[in-house]
């Protein structure tokens, strides 16, 4: 541990620095996952040349080891430093959501620096209680530093196996549930076949699901880059209360759509390294996609 509160206590400049030299190690050298990522964004954005896909690649290597070293700088950060470094638009939608006096699900994504998301909200609703959901890792330690960081302004952490037993316990509270839901599920998971940059994409639908559970607003958090260290959180509602038998999948899809709108807008900013399309959708599906 002492070794990563060492490298926290180096200024900007020197982790950017560093930032640099790890972008260029893991694009350039050890090439991790180049080719992941590059068949993600041909596949996202056919109508794009090569020469645009490496440019895209590269920013998003840039963009992953920013978010590492900016990651671990949260041993040393004060409140401050969050409140000046991620502006939060439209915070006002979780106000009002709160006022339900029942929990309110955040549906959010690898964008940005998604590390520091239950950290401005924390700040910036410093009575209220705010949940993230996380996996736990293999490695003890690094799960115990992870967990550390997340939870370094008072947000609070629930392990994915647990969030449906644990949010039960809050359905009348008026707290805030974050999940990332925008990654691969596996295949003994719960999740549906939805459209994605044109394709039958399958997609988590736990938190929709828990949200309709307990009868709780939906709200969409997705995290720009403004520049380098700084970052605008963008809050809108994707469903309300009172919810029937087919909101859970309205819900799903219209995270999916949200999440390339989003990645429309700002492409290299988002977790390309992942494995998006590694679940094959059913054979009919398959079929009426192209013939659409």
């Amino acid at each position: 541990m002492w070794f990563f509160k060492l490298l926290s206590l180096l200024p900007w400049r020197v982790l950017y620095g560093l930032s640099d030299l790890m972008c260029f190690v893991a694009f350039r050298v050890l090439r991790y996952r180049v080719e992941v990522v590059k068949s993600n964004l041909r596949r996202a954005f056919p109508e794009l040349s090569e020469a645009d896909i490496h440019r895209l690649s590269k920013r998003f290597y840039r963009n992953l080891s920013d978010i590492l070293v900016e990651t671990l700088k949260l041993l040393q950060m004060k409140e401050t430093d969050i409140l000046n470094r991620v502006h939060i638009q439209n915070i006002e939608v979780l106000r009002e959501g709160l006022r339900m006096q029942r929990p309110v699900v955040i549906l959010t994504t690898h964008q940005g620096n998604w590390e520091w998301l239950q950290h401005a909200v924390q700040l910036h609703l410093p009575g209220t209680a705010v949940y993230f959901v996380y996996q736990q890792l293999s490695n003890p330690f690094f799960d115990r530093l992870m967990l550390r960081l997340r939870s370094r302004f008072g947000a609070q952490g629930i392990e994915m196996k647990q969030v449906f037993r644990k949010a039960l316990m809050l359905r009348r509270e008026p707290v805030i549930l974050a999940l990332l839901a925008d990654q691969s599920p596996r295949r003994d998971s719960s999740f549906e076949w939805v459209s994605f940059f044109n394709e039958p994409v399958a997609f988590f639908n736990g938190g929709a699901k828990l949200a309709t559970k307990l009868q709780s607003p939906v709200m969409l958090g997705i995290s720009y880059r403004e520049k380098r260290g700084y970052y605008r959180l963008e809050f809108s509602t994707l469903s309300q209360p009172p919810y029937d038998a087919e909101a859970a999948s309205s819900i799903t899809q219209a995270y999916a759509k949200a999440l390339e709108d989003s990645l429309q807008r700002q492409a290299d900013n988002w977790l390309w390294s992942h494995k998006r399309w590694k679940l094959s959708p059913p054979a009919e599906m398959t079929r009426t996609s192209s013939m659409e």
